[in-house]
């Protein structure tokens, strides 16, 4: 079952639907239109519950079903929420065992690709450790957690999937949401060392340390706070014996050029730490600190092909066992940038 979901402000007695184009959805036929409703502690939350049968599947346009919403006056008139490009999902998949919440995000801001999540959070098993694999910990934010990615299938799970089929290794991820380069080194001891990685990739933001909204004169405060933060959980990494990847900084909606130019610093110097770095910022980055296009859920989290991008970015040899060695010795990597 899908709960399409969308934030939408409404004035006295309208209402918001949704139309789309299999018969579930009303087939683009506006007399059959699902009504949403919200609550008083949801509004301006507009959710309801669908479910898609397979027997819909000849009217599905390449495994897509497509729809927007659309909003309704008091008398009837209706407006939909934007011209241009349908939003989809993809047709369900049978698997899915609980209600799946697609979060549209608001009212007439289509997104280029969709983001659903399990309303019962699913806890995912760790695949097992193969011959000769290791173990890696990814600590890290709600990007590493893959918000804002289809089903929570952001760039950590596709490097978790990889490595196992590569190497064997086997992926714990330990990030948190909000998580910032203070709380996951105070969460170190309890959620990294028990599980005795062979290596860990730190993928922590400036955003989370509250670059995007902070005044001019702090920005270089914090800043050196982040890199400060992040040095630390390398020696906390190597005071464990295990390898140390930096996963770059990245982009935000809400930066700007002058932003940029501390992105820019802190990538540069990243680079002379001697610690492999991922470089997402070259990737991701529109050249004034924010998103590229199509690549972003909202001010903060990539979407579906923005962990894509993340993920291809990621040199997948960098985890060849022959090249890690687990010490508690800084590696021989010297400004390396995969």
């Amino acid at each position: 079952m899908y709960r399409f979901q969308v934030s939408a402000h409404t004035t006295m007695g309208e209402s918001i639907g949704v139309l789309g184009s299999v018969p579930e959805l009303g087939s683009w036929d506006i007399s059959r239109c699902l009504l949403l409703q919200t609550q008083r502690d949801q509004y301006p939350r507009w959710s309801v519950d669908v479910v898609i049968r397979s027997a819909a599947a000849d009217v599905v346009t390449g495994d897509r079903i497509y729809y927007k919403y659309v909003r309704f006056s008091p008398e009837g008139e209706v407006t939909w929420e934007a011209l241009g490009p349908n939003r989809w999902v993809p047709f369900p998949s049978s698997f899915h065992s609980s209600v799946v919440i697609v979060d549209d995000g608001n009212f007439g801001e289509i997104q280029p690709w969709p983001y659903a999540y399990s309303e019962v959070p699913v806890e995912r098993p760790l695949l097992p450790l193969g011959p000769g694999g290791l173990k890696i910990a990814v600590l890290g934010s709600s990007v590493a957690l893959g918000c804002s990615a289809w089903l929570l299938q952001g760039w950590a799970w596709r490097l978790e999937q990889a490595l196992h089929q590569q190497y064997g290794h086997q992926v714990m991820n330990c990030s948190a949401l909000g998580a910032n380069t203070k709380t996951a080194v105070d969460q170190f001891q309890q959620c990294v060392v028990p599980y005795q990685p062979d290596v860990v990739v730190i993928a922590l933001s400036l955003g989370n340390e509250g670059f995007a909204y902070c005044l001019p004169q702090h920005r270089a405060v914090v800043q050196q706070r982040f890199e400060n933060g992040l040095q630390q959980l390398v020696r906390l990494v190597r005071e464990i014996g295990a390898v140390p990847i930096l996963g770059s900084v990245y982009p935000h909606r809400d930066y700007t050029s002058e932003h940029d130019r501390y992105l820019q610093e802190t990538h540069r110097r990243m680079l002379t730490w001697g610690v492999p770095v991922l470089d997402w910022l070259t990737v991701l980055n529109d050249g004034q600190g924010r998103w590229k296009p199509g690549i972003s859920f909202d001010v903060g989290h990539p979407n579906s092909e923005g962990h894509r991008l993340m993920y291809e970015a990621i040199a997948l040899s960098l985890f060849d066992p022959q090249h890690l060695i687990r010490s508690s010795t800084p590696p021989a990597y010297s400004g390396l940038v995969l």
